[in-house]
């Protein structure tokens, strides 16, 4: 959110991306950080001995079903783990995290630990290994629409990434970032930080949201409280 010069606020959601991965840079008071960057992809699934099967892309019915974090993404969101390390899954680049759901739908049988270490290619080209599995989250959150985490890393090294994190000279409205404060930090200490970001590179004081459900006009998180 954007605080105007009048008073009035802009309840624009679209961040720099380049912003998260500078916040531990310019900033003081967080045990976490994490890149949120949304994306929506056709997905091939790798078969032995036959062709690959394919999921097209979610579209307008279900967009934004996959999206790209840090690790410390799932700090500061907590998560029933079935195989794999919360703590390590993102740390690699071409590394995803997906849920129970997901994991089925793509390799159709078997179990958690079974789906570790199988293939899946995002937008044609980016062939990712399964590094973790998690239990879906509950319906009434919006966290429950993502269904596919990928390394953020993946799409800083990839072509999916080529041109993005160039500073400041534009937002996306796919972009966003998560934060965790640290033990005996408060939000004005903070709030005050990151306002004093957004008018040093774009003139314009940001203010932190306190909620992931931030408007019900803004999608994706429209339909859901978290």
């Amino acid at each position: 959110m954007i605080n105007k010069p009048d008073g009035s606020h802009d309840e624009n959601t679209a961040l720099p991306p380049q912003l998260a991965t500078d916040l531990p840079k310019e900033t003081t008071g967080f045990s976490a950080i994490t890149n949120f960057y949304l994306d929506d992809s056709r997905i091939a699934v790798p078969e032995a001995g036959g062709p690959s099967r394919t999921f097209l892309a979610g579209g307008e019915a279900d967009p934004y079903h996959m999206v790209f974090v840090d690790p410390q993404y799932f700090e500061i969101f907590r998560y029933q783990w079935l195989a794999g390390n919360s703590a390590t899954a993102l740390n690699a680049p071409f590394s995803v995290v997906l849920s129970e759901s997901a994991a089925r739908r793509y390799f159709l049988q078997g179990s958690p630990v079974e789906w570790m270490g199988r293939t899946l290619i995002y937008h044609d080209s980016i062939n990712v290994s399964v590094k973790g599995i998690v239990k879906d989250y509950p319906k009434n959150s919006d966290l429950s629409t993502f269904t596919d985490w990928l390394s953020f890393t993946t799409l800083t090294q990839s072509g999916l990434g080529r041109g993005m994190m160039l500073g400041y000279n534009g937002i996306s409205s796919e972009a966003g970032a998560f934060v965790k404060l640290s033990p005996g930090s408060s939000a004005e200490q903070v709030s005050r930080q990151f306002a004093a970001i957004g008018e040093k590179h774009m003139h314009s004081p940001w203010a932190l949201r306190p909620a992931l459900h931030c408007n019900p006009r803004r999608y994706p998180f429209q339909r859901k409280f978290a």
